[in-house]
């Protein structure tokens, strides 16, 4: 759990600091993401839209390139780090984040796609191992976790799967081990622990 809290704050911090970019003026719901689970390759459709539409390399001056509307940023806009490198693509709306966002590392590889709503994040979520595969599945409402939270181990099984309710856990949560056995299911409400059934995996490391 602490994990998957930490992997939360990160990912909200890197949003947000590529939120505004320095020099600049400043209701898609996005689905979560499908991934191949053989090739691991997530589609990255504003990130390929920023590569086809702007070049970095011809107004290093500016580190976000998009679209304005009455001098603040309304629909696509790309953010690029010194290198030019590609780090975040998003729509915007009347000057707010609005819509999906991805969130790109320095070699290409996603590390976060985020749903937006008028400057808050809302609704499904992703986070990324640094190899690009899938390490997180959230919901959020009112900035609260809100839904199924689905946690994954870096060779794609699930590690972890619960459910919240404003922000505290709220009904079953199961957690497996690297085997793929079930080795934790709690039932809780409100953060409350209701019941916690004893594990029938055999006894061996997670």
């Amino acid at each position: 759990m602490k994990n998957i809290l930490i992997s939360l704050a990160c990912t909200f911090l890197f949003s947000v600091l590529f939120s505004g970019c320095a020099g600049m003026k400043s209701k898609e719901a996005a689905a979560q993401t499908p991934v191949d689970a053989k090739s691991r390759i997530v589609p990255l459709p504003l990130a390929e839209s920023c590569i086809a539409n702007f070049d970095f390399k011809l107004n290093q001056t500016q580190r976000c390139q998009g679209k304005s509307k009455d001098g603040v940023k309304d629909g696509l806009w790309c953010c690029y780090d010194e290198a030019a490198n590609l780090r975040m693509a998003g729509y915007f709306l009347k000057g707010l984040k609005h819509g999906r966002n991805e969130l790109i590392d320095p070699s290409g590889k996603v590390e976060a796609i985020n749903t937006w709503d008028k400057g808050f994040m809302e609704g499904p979520q992703e986070a990324y191992y640094a190899d690009g595969t899938l390490n997180l599945t959230y919901e959020l409402k009112n900035g609260d976790l809100h839904g199924v939270l689905k946690e994954y181990n870096p060779d794609g099984s699930l590690r972890s799967e619960g459910n919240y309710r404003d922000g505290l856990r709220h009904g079953i949560y199961k957690e497996w081990d690297k085997n793929g056995c079930l080795v934790l299911e709690e039932m809780h409400q409100d953060e409350k622990l209701v019941y916690s059934k004893p594990s029938p995996c055999p006894l061996h490391p997670k």
